[in-house]
């Protein structure tokens, strides 16, 4: 027969301690495991959002450095395209009728300090000299013009194909000649402007 005078309660007090001791401490890692699980994806989502911002920040300044690269090159064809449309303008051919030929020689000198700056002794490799030219005047249907070169040769008059650079208005300074054919050291004694068509590349004869 049990005996009824047995410590219940001093026995059991500790083992209930006990108990609770270890569900408090289950309970706390289970909480810790769950905060630092929590933590990871939300770190792991941040990640992955940063990575796609990232991604995205990429592709978009691949973007734009493709359409800049795109419209650099646009404007580089356009400028080509002026260029050689402008170059193609200023050469030009006319099939006339050559009246006569005067010749003519432009005076020069070296320019002066002014035109370098403010250096009191400059040097120059332009000594004062004088340019020979010659006028071509020419009549077409009742069209008078007059056409300059300093190409050496005999001119004959009759019925020529000329080639030649046009000028701006039919109009040059004989400065622009000195700069062409001596050099952008000299200029013209004379600030004058002549009526010209254009200067003559090369003649041709039709016989």
């Amino acid at each position: 027969m049990a005996n009824n005078n047995f410590p219940w309660p001093i026995f059991i007090a500790p083992i209930a301690l006990i108990g609770f001791w270890t569900i408090t401490v289950v309970n706390i890692v289970c909480n810790n495991s769950d905060q630092e699980n929590k933590e990871e994806v939300t770190t792991t989502n941040i990640a992955e959002s940063t990575d796609v911002t990232s991604q995205e920040d990429i592709v978009e300044s691949n973007l734009d450095a493709t359409v800049e690269s795109d419209q650099t090159n646009l404007e580089q064809v356009k400028l080509k395209t002026v260029e050689t449309e402008k170059v193609e303008s200023l050469i030009k051919k006319t099939t006339t009728t050559i009246q006569y030929v005067q010749s003519d020689s432009i005076p020069y000198e070296a320019k002066s300090s002014k035109f370098f700056g403010n250096l009191a002794d400059v040097k120059t490799n332009c000594q004062e000299g004088n340019l020979n030219v010659r006028y071509i005047f020419t009549n077409d249907r009742e069209e008078q013009e007059t056409f300059v070169t300093t190409t050496p040769g005999p001119i004959k008059r009759g019925v020529a194909t000329i080639e030649y650079r046009t000028t701006q208005d039919n109009q040059i300074p004989l400065n622009d000649l000195i700069e062409k054919y001596i050099g952008s050291e000299c200029k013209s004694k004379s600030d004058l402007e002549i009526p010209i068509k254009g200067i003559v590349e090369k003649i041709e004869y039709n016989l």
